[in-house]
């Protein structure tokens, strides 16, 4: 047996995005780091594809690692605590190679006396062979188990896979897989004695072998020991479409006549395509399947139930399936684990092509009634079963559904180990219902063996004023594009909630936010009364904020120009203006277009002076705020004819303009054009300013209009390095359902920097973040800096945003932080820059020493 040392990464500082969904439970911080560890055992790589949890709590793993070009079998042990486990082999592991091409262990089992049974493959040298192997309780081989301690059965003629492990009653080991042959894949379903022998009294010599369509795959297997079967699941294609499949077998490995269609159950739509992976059985007898609906690339997460019989359960879901869509990619579940209080289900979910955990826990309501089963009658025609003809079809099997008032309530949760991609095995669940996954990460052919475990699951309970929490026909999309002041999110809203007159996201720094205040009463979005620091915006509820009012207006007219005010608002708002003097915003004189909207234009009269002009805004929302302080726009009219070309510099900045207000703001993405013609007033440029200073909001929610279907939202105003909760919600009937909680954590923000300069999006402020970003945090010491930085800044930041005087000071000190951090973005001007230094150094030298000469 081959060994090598076993590396146990630690996974900290990590931000896993899409992540957490308290009522599933979220990663459990008394494991590994912050819930999760990375296992490196060889040097080029590992894999985890299957996990079970010891009666004394350890975590044993299986899978594979690779020392060199082929894939060794490896199997780990885990304390509670997710350190390697020295009572196990040693070190924690056991790496062998059994052959010099690939082997994997794919699926593990227990016996009684705590022995352990692993199955996979192994390597023939042209194709793959069952593989079943047994080891002690401390991870030594069972020597008195086949071959010493390992049995290798040819099935096919191609390759064969064990994915699946139980051990019955009397301690015999069934395992399910696959055989390929010529014309597609079988089923396999096999028995072993307990010595490693197959057991001729069962199927054909010990074998069972099933042709489900023109190929089929098996993945999962439980035992019903009630009813005597052996339950297969999996998928099989007809040759059009891929379906999900739930074979039953009786004790002595034949297809069980009285079990679905023949044996072989599947989903009623036969136009569907669906995968189904691992299963699970209730304690009432219902089964239920892993998997997914729809084509690749766009599948979604599904649950199916069956019931004892093999009967699609039509009172589950819609017609036996329950789908969790999480994006518009791929999102599959690969394996189930549950207890008497919920079932969870792991797999991927997929974002902008990039893979991570996923984790569902399906939590039953809380009113105490068992989980109901429609039981059906068989209806239909035909369905290939290998050379077999089945009749009594499934394809036109569509039993009336039976109501079903107790349906699953599902809760999701992703996580990411870093960079690259991260899938998740396997699943199993602990006596104190922490739930364990197992998979692999990472990225460029590189890859560990990662698990994550994940608190204990809460019950769901119904909220006062009939809103109900994590309700099935609503899901809450996945953070995108998170800023430091702002993120995309959503929902997606099933037709079968009923009519919604309105949706949107809730947030809040506090778990389960709720839709309250103007949110319930049909508000525009802002933020809640008593919200804290709660401002306007796409995130809110009771609206008592002014608009924020941007200038957009040239800084420059000729004569010959149509002068235009124009200015942005935050929120919809009618504006108006007035000339010369502030009033108030029933005095002004002067409307904009654009009533009711964010965007507002006005022409004014022609003006005929070459001189300076000023002009004051004030804006009013549809909850009546208005500002209390206008808006001054100045401008300069000229008669200048021509200008110099305009260049706007870098995505960095412009030109100082006036040191006195905008001083460190030279690398403002903006332009400076200046008259050539000397008789005539100078052109300004002027900066964009808001009439108020940006207020965070702490809670708050988005109106999205009404309907069903997917929709978009957008959070902003957030407060910078701060984690939220966010839940889609709906109102139906002046109920408020809740989709699936997600949390996630803004982008960090730089204190001093942004109080000198007044806004998080100041150009100079976030040429300092960008420094900060691709420079401090790539670096020991300068990660040590930034947490120096954010722990001691702020009560210097706050002083100097109370302080007109100290702002200034500020941005004058920060001009050549500033400008250094520049150049640091920017290699190839920092490059021009040194080379005229030197060019204007040697001239100048040149010139002294010329002088000197001639004197």
């Amino acid at each position: 047996m081959l060994k090598t040392f076993l590396h146990l990464i630690i996974i900290a500082g990590l931000f896993f995005g899409s992540s957490v969904v308290s009522h599933a439970g979220e990663l459990d911080a008394a494991f590994g780091v912050d819930g999760r560890v990375s296992l490196e055992i060889g040097a080029y790589g590992d894999r985890a594809q299957t996990v079970v949890i010891q009666k004394d709590g350890k975590i044993l793993l299986g899978g594979s690692a690779a020392n060199d070009e082929s894939l060794a079998v490896s199997l780990l042990r885990l304390l509670p605590d997710g350190s390697p486990d020295p009572e196990f082999n040693g070190d924690g592991t056991v790496l062998a190679d059994i052959s010099s091409a690939d082997d994997e262990i794919l699926a593990l089992a227990l016996s009684a006396d705590g022995d352990i049974v692993a199955g996979g493959y192994t390597g023939n040298g042209s194709d793959r062979d069952f593989l079943l192997m047994r080891f002690h309780a401390d991870g030594s081989i069972d020597t008195d188990f086949g071959d010493h301690g390992r049995v290798i059965t040819p099935v096919g003629n191609s390759d064969d896979e064990i994915t699946a492990l139980a051990v019955d009653k009397n301690g015999d080991i069934l395992a399910a897989g696959n055989a390929a042959g010529t014309k597609g894949r079988v089923v396999v379903l096999g028995r072993y004695l307990q010595d490693g022998r197959l057991d001729t009294d069962f199927g054909d010599q010990g074998m069972s072998l099933t042709g489900v369509g023109v190929d089929a795959l098996a993945q999962g297997m439980v035992l019903d020991k009630e009813e005597g079967r052996i339950l297969v699941s999996g998928s099989y294609t007809d040759g059009t479409h891929t379906r999900l499949m739930l074979a039953g077998f009786t004790d002595d490995g034949r297809l069980d006549a009285g079990f679905g269609s023949e044996g072989i159950g599947t989903t009623l739509s036969s136009d569907e395509v669906s995968e189904g992976y691992g299963m699970y059985q209730a304690e009432n007898g219902d089964f239920y399947v892993a998997g997914s609906v729809g084509t690749e690339g766009e599948r979604a997460a599904a649950l199916f139930r069956f019931t004892r019989n093999g009967r699609a359960d039509t009172a589950f879901g819609d017609n036996g399936i329950l789908v969790t869509e999480i994006g518009p990619e791929d999102d599959v579940l690969y394996s189930l684990a549950g207890d008497a209080e919920s079932l969870n289900g792991a797999g991927f979910t997929t974002t902008n092509g990039n893979r991570d955990f996923l984790l569902i826990t399906y939590d039953r309501p809380n009113d105490g009634t068992p989980y109901s089963a429609a039981e059906q009658e068989n209806k239909g025609a035909s369905l290939h079963i290998g050379d077999l003809q089945i009749k009594k079809s499934l394809s036109s099997f569509k039993p009336e559904p039976e109501p079903d008032g107790n349906q699953l309530l599902p809760a999701v949760v992703t996580t990411s180990f870093g960079a690259g991609e991260s899938v998740s095995y396997g699943l199993a669940m602990q006596k104190d219902g922490k739930v364990v996954t197992v998979g692999t990460a990472g990225d460029n052919g590189t890859t560990s063996a990662v698990v994550a475990r994940y608190s204990k699951s809460t019950t769901l309970k119904t909220a006062a004023g009939g809103s109900v929490d994590n309700n099935v026909y609503i899901t809450t999309l996945p953070i995108t594009d998170i800023k430091a002041t702002g993120a995309f999110s959503g929902g997606n809203i099933n037709a079968a909630l009923g009519s919604v007159t309105q949706r949107g996201v809730v947030f809040s720094i506090a778990p389960y936010p709720v839709c309250k205040g103007d949110c319930a009463t049909g508000g525009s979005g802002g933020g809640f009364d008593g919200g804290g620091d709660s401002g306007g915006g796409s995130g809110g509820g009771t609206d008592t904020t002014a608009p924020v009012v941007t200038n957009t207006t040239p800084g420059t007219f000729t004569l010959a120009d149509s002068i235009r005010l124009s200015v942005t608002t935050n929120e919809n708002a009618t504006c108006k203006y007035n000339k010369d003097s502030d009033v108030s915003f029933d005095s002004m004189t002067g409307t904009f277009s654009g009533a009711g909207s964010t965007s507002h234009t006005s022409d004014v009269l022609p003006l005929k002076t070459p001189i300076s002009y000023n002009y004051f805004v004030r804006c009013k929302d549809s909850s009546g705020n208005e500002n209390s302080t206008g808006l001054e726009i100045t401008f300069t009219v000229t008669n200048a004819t021509s200008f110099l070309p305009i260049h706007p510099l870098d995505d960095a900045g412009h030109l100082l303009v006036d040191a006195s207000e905008t001083i460190g703001n030279f690398l403002v993405p903006s332009v400076h054009a200046q008259a050539v013609d000397d008789n005539t007033t100078p052109a300004v440029t002027t900066t964009t300013s808001t009439s108020s200073s940006l207020k965070l909001l702490k809670e708050g929610f988005t109106n999205d209009g009404g309907g069903t279907g997917l929709y978009s939202s957008i959070l902003k105003d957030l407060a910078p390095d701060t984690r939220y909760y966010v839940r889609a919600y709906a109102i139906v009937g002046g109920v408020t359902y809740y989709g699936p909680q997600i949390l996630f954590e803004t982008s960090s923000a730089c204190f001093i920097a942004t109080a000198a300069y007044g806004s998080l999006l100041d150009p100079a402020v976030v040429v300092l973040r960008e420094f900060r970003d691709h420079y401090l945090n790539t670096n020991s010491i300068g990660r040590k800096f930034v947490a120096w930085y954010y722990t001691n800044s702020p009560p210097f930041a706050d002083r100097i945003a109370a302080s007109p005087r100290l702002r200034f000071v500020t941005r004058i000190l920060l001009v050549p932080v500033i400008g250094a951090g520049w150049l640091f973005l920017h290699p190839p001007a920092a490059g021009i820059l040194l080379l005229l230094l030197s060019l204007v150094t040697i001239a100048a030298r040149r010139r002294h020493r010329s002088s000197s000469l001639l004197a």
